[in-house]
């Protein structure tokens, strides 16, 4: 009796200190969003307004062992309600198979991990939040399925990845490194990764390598290479870029100028193309921005060949009802032989209120306003609401939209 007493206060003891080294952070967000389709380019024939009501949810949780890491979560939405749309409840313009905003099964495990967190490393394998990990890329991120491992230090970082296969849920990246994100694009569809338990396959694979070198607090110049190996009829695309940023802080003003540059050619099919973007950022008292930039895509499209940007741009909203959960195929700004040039301007109050302004014109048009305001903002909890107006240079497309969303 004594030696069983002895054994369950050892094992106790050893449970609760293996419990006491693990630390347990739950993860995830629920968003609504409303989008309203008019004018004659986006909306169905017939119809005065076409657009959805759409809910997205992700749950998951990270079991951490003194940096060893385990996780897994899962994402799903749909559209309960649609105007000016043909078909069923189940199965209409937004809601259905392949190219709908929100594609059957609307569920999908979009983390299942295994990683590694600790001394400025960020290693994962499997199914995990590329922008987390990949935070200075430039046209990686959202959820990945393959390998990603970054390390960073106060003036050196390199990174690397493997990706597989993407999630499809909207998601873009925003043209702020400090900023996750473009405000509702995470919530404004539902798709899934093409690949599946029973349907794993290797035909659309991007390697990626990327550095990150800082002189002082105000230089940074960040050099990457990529490379698409292709099986299902694309040509494999090699592409080698760098971002450059330069900026200084005077006191009541702030500016950040931003370079980009990205050479790509068609392995199979020949053929280069040379983007390149200058953007310039004014920000007055830390409150009103003001700024330009210009974009020229090349003789090589980007939207193939890229899974995000860092663009300013939210012409993703217009013509929703387009590709496997996302409008991201709707990122005309990329298309080859494009050039913009655009302006914008805004308010912020902190990390509370933030309003962005942007007019472009050229190969590429658009007008939009977003605005976002943080009803709780901090690490832990974030509750946000916003909206905004999109249209492709007030030309037949319009979007007005509106969104809330309680991220944990």
């Amino acid at each position: 009796m004594t030696k069983k007493l002895i054994g369950s206060v050892v094992l106790a003891g050893v449970l609760a200190s293996a419990a006491s080294a693990v630390q347990i952070t739950p993860f995830g967000y629920v968003g609504v969003i409303a989008n309203f389709g008019f004018g004659d380019a986006n909306k169905l024939p017939g119809e005065g307004t076409t657009g959805y009501l759409g809910v997205t949810g992700h749950i998951g949780v990270d079991f951490n062992f003194s940096g060893f890491k385990i996780g897994a979560g899962a994402m799903a939405g749909f559209a309960p309600l649609t105007i000016g749309t043909e078909g069923s409840y189940t199965n209409n313009t937004y809601v259905g198979w392949n190219g709908s905003l929100y594609r059957r099964p609307w569920v999908e495990l979009s983390d299942l991990y295994l990683g590694y967190q600790g001394s400025g490393f960020d290693v994962a394998l499997g199914r995990y939040n590329a922008s987390k990990i990949l935070a200075t890329a430039d046209w990686i991120g959202g959820h990945n399925q393959g390998f990603a491992l970054a390390y960073q230090s106060s003036y050196f970082g390199i990174w690397a990845t493997w990706v597989n296969d993407y999630l499809r849920n909207g998601y873009n990246a925003n043209s702020s490194l400090a900023k996750d994100g473009r405000y509702g694009m995470d919530i404004s569809g539902m798709g899934s990764y093409a690949s599946s338990w029973n349907n794993f396959n290797v035909n659309n694979e991007l390697f990626a390598l990327g550095a990150d070198f800082k002189f002082g607090e105000y230089v940074s110049l960040s050099p990457y290479a990529q490379y698409w190996l292709r099986n299902n009829g694309w040509s494999d695309t090699l592409q080698a870029g760098a971002r450059l940023i330069v900026s200084f802080n005077a006191g009541p003003v702030k500016s950040t100028t931003t370079g980009r540059f990205l050479w790509s050619n068609n392995i199979n099919n020949g053929g280069n193309g040379f983007m390149w973007q200058a953007d310039q950022e004014f920000v007055f008292i830390d409150m009103i921005k003001l700024g330009g930039g210009y974009l020229s895509i090349g003789n090589i499209g980007l939207g193939g060949n890229t899974i995000v940007d860092r663009t300013r741009f939210y012409g993703q909203y217009l013509y929703p009802g387009a590709y496997n959960g996302t409008g991201l195929a709707n990122r005309g700004y990329l298309d080859a032989g494009v050039n913009t040039w655009y302006v914008f301007t805004g308010f912020k109050l902190g990390e509370a209120l933030d309003l962005d302004i942007l007019y472009a014109d050229g190969d590429y048009k658009e007008f939009s306003t977003i605005l976002n305001y943080n009803i709780i903002g901090g690490e832990k909890l974030t509750w946000s609401v916003g909206g905004g107006y999109v249209t492709n240079g007030f030309g037949n497309a319009h979007t007005g939209l509106v969104y809330t969303k309680l991220k944990f």
